[in-house]
This record gives C-alpha cells, structure tokens and sequence, in this order.
C-alpha cells in the first residue's frame, strides 16, 4: 500500500490486471467505505480527487454509487423470489441455478412437453428459445412464428452489446424477473 499526504493508493494483489483504486480524504472512513463497497461486489472503485472542501462532487458519487448498491440489492432479491417461486411450483428440494431457469421459460416458450424427454441438441434449443424471448423485452430479437414441429423462431433485430459474462449474466436475470412478472403477475406483484 502507498500512502502520499492525505491520499492514498490501494493496489488489487494477486491479479494480472492490477487496478489502482484512488481514495481521498480521511483514510480510515475511505478505507472502511472501499471495504464494504468491495465486499458487496464493486470491483472498481474510484474515489474523484477533490480540492479541499469541495465536497459536492465526492457526494454526487456516494450518491450514485448508493444507486447502483440499491439496484444490485433489488435484482439479488428479485432474482431469489423467482427461484423461491420455481422451487416450491416444482417441489424440488433445491433452487434452480441460471441455465434450469433458462430451460424452464424454453419450455413454456414452446409449450410443450415430451414424454420421452429432451434430447441434448433440443435442451440447448430451449435456452437459446428462452434466450432470444428475454431480449426481445429489450428489442434485440423479435418473435416470427413457430416451424412445422412447433418451435418457436425468433429474428435479430440490433446486435447484442453487452459484452463479459459476468455483465450477461446479470442482464439475463434483469430479463428473467421481468419475463416472470410479466407472465405471473399475480405471484410477482
């Protein structure tokens, strides 16, 4: 750790791509702060260097920072009411991780089952059904009919931008709390 006057830099240890993280001020309440923002899953942080007693800008990014923790907060929970939901429906003894769910809105997209089952080929299918039916709610695809065998085809509209897993990820569940309030409305108030 470096310390210069009254800011200090901390450095990320044991990663190739080291970030430098700049906090300013009163260093036990920066690094308390940059502590818990750190344990609640932002990796970035950057704290503006300021002039002395300027404080407005230093607020207007608590501020944003207090947003986006909200907004983490809420999908956290509303992604667990729409395991919780898909549990006990289901009456399984644990809750369904991202791709069971994935499967499950296929399956209710195409709106059928098989009595021998699902091949691979066709469980791959049904994700990428539920797939292209949560980002249509964004416009990225569009709905165009079902084939001959009754699976549902859906059009490109505007490419997919979202780029890195971990950002996909979060936006699948964003569309899947959506696509489950939509489509249960009165278990998702």
């Amino acid at each position: 750790m470096e310390i210069k006057g009254n800011d200090r830099i901390l450095r990320k240890s044991n990663q190739v791509n080291k970030k430098l993280f700049l906090v300013h001020g009163d260093i036990d309440v920066q690094e308390n702060f940059s502590k818990h923002l750190r344990s609640n899953g932002f990796t970035d942080i950057a704290i503006p260097a300021l002039k002395r007693g300027n404080t407005s800008q230093l607020k207007l990014f608590l501020i944003s920072l207090k947003i986006m923790e909200a907004e983490k907060w809420e999908l956290d929970f509303e992604w667990l009411r729409v395991r919780h939901f898909i549990k006990e429906k289901f009456k399984k003894s644990e809750l369904p991780d991202l791709n069971t769910t994935l499967m499950l809105i296929g399956i209710q997209e195409l709106g059928m089952l098989k009595p021998n089952g699902f091949t691979k080929e066709e469980k791959q299918d049904l994700m990428h059904i539920a797939t292209c039916e949560l980002l249509s709610i964004r416009g990225y695809y569009s709905f165009i009919g079902k084939d001959q065998d009754g699976w549902p085809h859906y059009e490109m509209i505007k490419p997919f931008t979202t780029k890195g897993v971990k950002d996909q990820e979060i936006l699948l569940k964003e569309l899947i709390t959506t696509y489950f309030k939509n489509n249960f409305p009165s278990e998702f108030k």
